[in-house]
């Protein structure tokens, strides 16, 4: 079976193999102006492949990955997160493959906990540490790539969810200025994530009949799962250019400049 590997003059990463782990690539493009939330993700977890004899269960181990989640907002002040784009060298047995997920909505981030009314409602400079949780989903259509003419890359569907812990940071500044009466007070809140940690499963279509049916309608899937892991990073979440760095990470900088280039994030 045909691989569509990286293509870093049109940043289309995307890839079938017997792994059964299958993306596609958007070219939706995203709010420049917040800051975008980065981690490095790492995963572990089991799918099926297909050794030439039998389908067996295989291992699935993401060492090198990321998450970026991005703002569609057109202000600064008022950045909410909506999109999320999954960076992955995924390793199924020996075989590596390089996936991404680009731009898609955003299931849920949010924070909650006994300090949350008192974190809303802070009047001084002070942080709260609060729960978190945060969820995407992906459920792909066939795609094909006629420029390309490789094979058509067939549907995957798929779920994670995590829970970490979070930093509400709220902060009251005036304005020193000389010439106000009274001089402007302006307040500025923020939350940083920690580690989330979480699970993930899904599906794609088969890789072969070489299988028993136990139940009475028989689906055409096949079937992965494990746990992740999410580790905020700072310094990619600085800009709204961040994700460069993440994809960097990931696939190269050539690739990463490539996917720029393409307003591809």
């Amino acid at each position: 079976m045909k691989k569509l590997m990286i293509v870093a003059a049109a940043a289309a990463l995307a890839v079938t193999a017997e792994a059964r782990i299958a993306l596609t690539n958007c070219t939706q493009k995203v709010s420049a102006t917040c800051p975008v939330v980065a981690f490095k993700v790492t995963a572990n977890g089991k799918t099926v492949s297909d050794n030439g004899e039998f389908k067996k269960v295989s291992t699935l181990k993401v060492s090198k990955g990321a998450l970026v989640l991005f703002s569609e907002s057109d202000k600064a002040d008022e950045c909410c997160y909506d999109l999320y784009s999954l960076y992955l060298k995924v390793k199924v047995e020996k075989e590596t493959y390089d996936i991404a997920m680009l731009a898609q909505p955003l299931l849920k981030w949010s924070i909650f906990g006994k300090n949350l009314d008192d974190a809303m409602s802070a009047s001084k400079t002070k942080k709260f540490t609060l729960d978190s949780d945060l969820g995407f989903e992906y459920d792909d259509d066939t795609y094909e790539d006629d420029e390309i003419g490789y094979d058509v890359i067939e549907s995957l569907t798929f779920t994670a969810t995590a829970f970490g812990k979070a930093k509400y940071a709220y902060a009251t500044k005036t304005t020193k200025k000389t010439d106000c009466i009274p001089c402007q007070t302006t307040t500025s809140d923020d939350v940083i994530p920690g580690t989330y940690k979480g699970w993930f499963a899904g599906y794609l279509p088969k890789i072969s009949d070489d299988d028993a049916c136990m139940t009475c309608e028989c689906a055409d899937v096949d079937l992965f799962g494990g746990t992740w892991t999410a580790k905020y990073q700072a310094k990619w979440s600085a800009t709204a250019q961040g994700w460069q760095d993440a994809a960097s990470y990931v696939f190269g900088g050539a690739v990463a400049r490539a996917m720029a280039i393409a307003e591809v994030e």
